[in-house]
């Protein structure tokens, strides 16, 4: 006779219940369904629990609880349970748990600060649970040194661990602590307290008075009345001045810690705008008005003065003067005739000036000595030293008269000889060097002149 299959079990478990919670272990327990409702002969327990993120786990306990471990802390996990008969397995009873996690450790603060603001990094091991919240409580015990009475206390929680304190008082001190909570809520122990002062504000006003006591041409030597001692806000530290070119860019700077400084290595005769602004432990302050104040020229030294082109009636001097820190306006010289035609004659001719290096003295004597000088001015009409006093000559004037009695001595095949009389002593302006005769064929329209000749005779060839 042949034996029909016997059916599975009709009913799935009850009570189901967990126990012995821990990160990463529990208990799972239930009720064993009634031996009638086995159809057939017990055999074992179904179990199976698996997260969103785990593999499926199966057990086959023969007793109505099993053990589930190297499980993930802070996870929810699904178990199931069903009865195994010889007829099958029965319907699966279903229920969620979820694991638990540890306390956050103690955490570490590290804060800085500005005059406004105070920042709070928050570090800490994260081991088995889940950071939900780091809270920082600021508690500000005194501003600009005055203790406050009680002290103020603000908590500020933020989901990263960096925690921030704005708007802060500034130049107050902070005591600083925090806390971890999980994401169950669960609080950790505090951190130790961190003492951190904000840093105090900038000086809210400029020195005042700024002006330029001393300049020379690479120099400007500058005072001013430093700021009231209740407007630094903090601690002094220097002065910043700063300046440039008037009406250009590009900004140097120089710091003093008394309430004057020499600006060095400037341009000769150039306007600089200048500033200058306090700088305490709260930061840079506020600058000052700008002014405008000028290097000034150097005193050009004495040039040098060459006589280098003369005629009868003009005398020019070359002064020239070596660069330097001034701008050269006039070169000048001083003309002093001294004798005309060997024959003393003093007299002063006066002074000559020239934009240019070259002065002419013009009209002069005829055959005269002249003693000269020269000095220049700069931009700023600053007259320098003279120059060494060198002396020069002007050229005789060409003769005013003319040699008389031209006699035709001879007469040769291609030749002939002339001779004549001197020109006047008194109409020679100076010693005779030589004649030149000029003579032409009458029927020609050019003539030609001889080379100089000493004697008062020559010897035409035609």
């Amino acid at each position: 006779m042949a034996r029909t299959a016997a059916a599975r079990p009709v009913s799935a478990p009850t009570s189901l219940t967990f126990s012995s919670i821990t990160t990463q272990s529990l208990t799972f327990s239930w009720s064993d369904i009634n031996q009638l409702d086995y159809n057939g002969v017990f055999q074992t327990f179904f179990v199976t629990y698996e997260s969103s993120t785990s593999v499926l786990v199966t057990a086959f306990p023969t007793v109505p609880s099993a053990m589930a471990s190297s499980l993930s802390f802070g996870t929810e996990y699904t178990f199931t349970v069903a009865v195994v008969s010889s007829g099958g397995t029965g319907p699966l009873a279903r229920a969620n748990i979820t694991t638990t996690q540890d306390a956050p450790r103690k955490p570490t603060v590290v804060t800085s600060a500005t005059a406004t603001s105070v920042t709070v990094n928050i570090q800490l091991a994260i081991t088995r649970f889940f950071p939900a919240q780091y809270c920082v409580t600021f508690t500000r015990t005194s501003v600009s040194g005055v203790a406050d009475s009680p002290a103020v206390v603000r908590t500020i929680c933020s989901a990263t661990t960096v925690v921030i304190l704005s708007p802060a008082e500034q130049d107050a001190t902070y005591q600083i602590t925090a806390v971890v909570n999980n994401t169950v809520g669960t609080a950790g122990p505090m951190s130790d307290s961190v003492t951190q002062i904000t840093q105090p504000a900038a000086p809210t006003s400029s020195p005042s008075s700024l002006r330029s006591i001393a300049r020379t041409a690479k120099t400007i030597t500058l005072t001013w009345v430093p700021v009231p001692y209740l407007e630094l806000n903090g601690v002094f530290d220097t002065y910043n001045v700063v300046y440039e070119f008037k009406n250009k860019t590009g900004r140097l700077s120089v710091n003093s810690t008394l309430n004057t400084v020499m600006l060095n290595n400037l341009g000769f005769a150039t306007d600089y705008n200048i500033q200058v602004a306090a700088i305490s432990s709260g930061g840079l302050g506020v600058f000052s008005s700008a002014i405008v104040a000028a290097t000034i020229q150097d005193v050009p030294p004495p040039p040098t003065i060459t006589l280098n082109s003369a005629t009868p009636t003009s005398l020019t001097a070359t002064v020239t003067v070596v660069p330097g820190r001034y701008s050269i306006s006039m070169f000048c010289a001083v003309f002093n005739r001294t004798t005309v035609t060997g024959q003393s004659q003093s007299l002063a001719r006066g002074t000559v000036c020239s934009t240019t290096t070259a002065v002419t003295l013009s009209p002069t004597e005829e055959d005269a000595t002249f003693e000269v000088i020269g000095f220049v001015n700069n931009t700023a009409t600053t007259i320098s030293n003279n120059s060494i006093r060198v002396t020069g000559v002007t050229m005789s004037a060409a003769p005013t008269g003319s040699p008389t009695s031209v006699m035709i001595n001879s007469i040769q095949m291609g030749s002939f000889a002339i001779s004549w009389q001197a020109v006047d002593l008194l109409l020679q302006n100076g010693a005779i060097i030589g004649y030149q005769v000029m003579y032409r064929d009458v029927s020609q329209s050019t003539s030609q002149t001889t080379s100089p000749i000493t004697a008062m005779a020559t010897i035409i060839s035609s």
